[in-house]
């Protein structure tokens, strides 16, 4: 890991790629990232972002890191001067905003920009900076990804975008091999209910409680692991205290390796507000977990009643769980259904060979993604 602008002793016989980030959490558009530069070794790959958790996970996967301060037109210039990469991938908003800023040196020496969005933000719903500079920076790109179709259509300059520029769908997939490994390093608690997820509003984890406490009315010794961390942990921890629920919940923080905790687990709780793919999801359903979500985003096209549950009322899905921890058979059912449809929607092939297609390494004609 280098805290210097410059990366030294890259392979320049492959195209080099430098990823751009504008925080240094670890959550879904991060774990993307990683999966990328395992998964493409036809390239080399740089990540670049502020310092963070994601520190440890890189040097994990032996990943290249450039740490800055902040992202901001002038550290991802400097790195950008240092290094000339060949593709410069940033992702989400923000981060493509400040490379678009960048475009003209990158042009002039040759590279291309791709902006990839993880997330369908609810501020680029509406009019105001983040969508109306988002929108200026949509011809600076030579391509752009979503990880589902929802992010661009709920984009409030969705027409423009569609009409200006190739989108491409690249939904989202878990390294399954690496996935099960991890699940079998050490044995979590074991647990009924397991939340996966940033404690902050998009998660919506006051949500989970409610929905646990609801649970709690037919199953009082019901055991609930809850792993993250965010802004909203004094909050929930109000919450479990005074709802008298510090005898069910076990509140893990942030960790590196969440799949023996969830591997550990009957069955995994989504309440986001909003979500781009939903990835976490699809790593639970891999172990095994049916998964209660909100119908958000790229969610709905993960979650079905076979697998698992769809509803915005909380009444809902803890009747669901409550259904499933009743009922051992409809249990399994829902949990093999789960396995399978990562086997369905999880195609770790074709997310390599549009990858090298868009960076260049590779020219063969494919037809196994979608335009908008």
């Amino acid at each position: 890991m280098s805290k210097q602008d410059k990366i030294v002793g890259l392979n320049k016989s492959k195209k080099v790629v430098f990823h751009f980030l504008n925080t240094g959490n670890y959550s879904g558009a991060e774990n993307v990232v990683i999966n990328i530069a395992t998964l493409i070794s036809d390239c080399e790959h740089v990540y670049v972002s502020p310092s963070g958790a994601i520190d440890k996970i890189l040097k994990e996967f032996n990943i290249r890191h450039i740490v800055i301060k902040s992202l901001t037109v002038k550290t991802v210039f400097n790195v950008l001067k240092s290094n000339q990469p060949d593709i410069v991938h940033a992702h989400d908003f923000r981060a493509s905003i400040m490379v678009a800023r960048n475009v003209k040196y990158i042009q002039n020496y040759g590279g291309l920009v791709i902006s990839h969005l993880h997330n369908n933000d609810p501020r680029m719903r509406r009019l105001g900076i983040l969508s109306l500079l988002y929108r200026w920076s949509v011809p600076k790109y030579n391509k752009i990804i979503v990880v589902s179709e929802s992010i661009i259509n709920e984009y409030i300059f969705s027409g423009y975008i569609k009409k200006n520029i190739d989108v491409l769908i690249l939904k989202n997939i878990v390294n399954d091999s690496i996935i099960l490994k991890k699940a079998d390093m050490f044995i979590a608690p074991k647990s009924d209910l397991i939340y996966v997820g940033r404690l902050v509003e998009q998660k919506n984890p006051i949500m989970f409680l409610e929905i646990v406490k609801l649970v709690t009315k037919v199953f009082p010794n019901v055991r609930v692991t809850m792993l993250g961390e965010g802004p909203l942990r004094q909050k929930i921890e109000e919450y479990i205290r005074n709802n008298k629920l510090t005898d069910n919940i076990r509140l893990f923080g942030f960790t590196s390796n969440p799949y023996p905790y969830i591997k550990s687990a009957k069955i995994g709780v989504s309440t986001s507000k909003w979500e781009g793919f939903g990835l976490s999801i699809l790593e639970e359903q891999l172990l095994g977990n049916p998964v209660i979500a909100t119908p958000v985003g790229g969610v709905v096209d993960l979650v079905n009643e076979d697998v698992g549950m769809l509803s915005n009322s909380i009444q809902e899905m803890s009747a669901e769980i409550i259904k499933m921890l009743s009922n051992e058979t409809y249990l399994a059912k829902k949990s093999y259904m789960a396995k399978e449809n990562v086997k369905m929607k999880n195609s770790i092939s074709n997310f390599q060979e549009v990858l090298r297609e868009v960076y260049g390494v590779k020219n063969k004609h494919y037809s196994t993604y979608n335009n908008i």
